[in-house]
């Protein structure tokens, strides 16, 4: 969810759902709600906790993950992708936007290294290689149904959730 900018884009494409946006940090959270639609609520927690976030009864037409997964760290992402498996409703999709491997992968080493020398811990950041990610996303249940020509970062007209998110900017 962030600062709830796309949270509150997507919002606005679908004036009769309902939108939950998620995020562990109470101030983005409180950024969010500020700038909030009446469809939409807001729910404090890092996806790792998804289970226990959303319970057994809850359901969703479609999930969206926008440039968050790359900041969790990759033991992590098995567990993630199962719970939302578990939370999208039949037909629905799930839709995942992330860095990827060579995204940042200087700077990435250099930021470890700083955070190493001061005696921080290392990058615990995740830039999967596509191979590595499709895997993990068959393993948790999911069909994927990719589009290479779809640009980056936006969604076309006919895909799953094109109907009410026409790009991502």
């Amino acid at each position: 969810c962030g600062s709830g900018d796309f949270t509150r884009c997507v919002a606005d494409r679908v004036p009769d759902g309902h939108v939950v946006g998620l995020d562990p940090q109470p101030a983005l959270l409180a950024e969010a709600r500020a700038a909030a639609g009446p469809n939409q609520s807001f729910v404090q927690g890092p996806v790792q906790h998804l289970g226990e976030l959303f319970g057994d009864d809850a359901a969703f037409d479609g999930i969206y993950s926008r440039a968050a997964m790359q900041w969790v760290p990759w033991p992590d992402h098995a567990g993630y992708l199962h719970q939302v498996r578990r939370l999208v409703k039949p037909g629905g999709w799930f839709r995942l936007e992330m860095g990827g491997a060579g995204n940042i992968g200087r700077v990435s080493r250099r930021l470890a290294a700083t955070s190493q020398a001061h005696g921080g811990p290392g990058a615990p950041w995740s830039f999967p290689d596509p191979g590595q990610y499709l895997e993990l996303l068959h393993q948790a249940g999911f069909v994927v149904d990719a589009d290479p020509g779809a640009a980056p970062g936006a969604i076309a007209a006919g895909q799953p959730g094109g109907d009410f998110v026409r790009s991502t900017a």
